[in-house]
């Protein structure tokens, strides 16, 4: 009886642990959101979310848009109900974004000819919704990538081609 006992609690503690693990296997949508929703009333041009990151808050997204020329935010305060933030134009193609607190930065491709790539490094404030800087990287720009340490330092750096 004991061994039944046992053998039965330690059935039902292995399916527990396995519960949780195979449901994360699934990605359960909530909401969507066309991002045509952030251009000015009227506009019509072609445009794509393409890298997306979210402030440290969770509350707004921000996307990167490289055949707009912009970069987008999305208030999703409500998840399941996900507003317009705007979008900011960005001179050339952003590529990719990556949120650091109250900031975010930018990767801007401005190659013109393939012999002599060219990208810009941006920040952004998030709240004033305004390019506050641009640094010349040297070349041109694919993605960012950030990495943070427990003690709350990140490191950043912009790969390009």
């Amino acid at each position: 009886m004991k061994t039944t006992v046992t053998a039965a609690l330690a059935a039902a503690l292995l399916a527990s642990a396995a519960f949780p693990a195979a449901a994360e296997l699934f990605f359960n949508r909530i909401a969507t959101f066309p991002v045509a929703s952030n251009l000015d009333e009227g506009e019509d041009k072609t445009t794509s979310s393409e890298i997306i990151t979210a402030t440290p808050d969770g509350n707004t997204l921000i996307y990167s848009d490289a055949p707009g020329g912009t970069i987008g935010f999305i208030d999703i305060t409500d998840p399941r109900s996900p507003k317009a933030g705007g979008s900011i134009a960005i001179d050339s193609e952003p590529n990719s974004v990556a949120a650091v607190g109250e900031k975010v930065l930018v990767t801007i491709d401005r190659t013109e000819d393939m012999t002599k790539p060219a990208g810009d490094l941006g920040v952004v404030d998030v709240a004033s919704r305004k390019l506050e800087n641009v640094c010349d990287l040297g070349g041109q720009p694919d993605f960012l990538q950030m990495e943070r340490s427990p003690q709350s330092r990140s490191k950043t750096s912009a790969t390009r081609n």
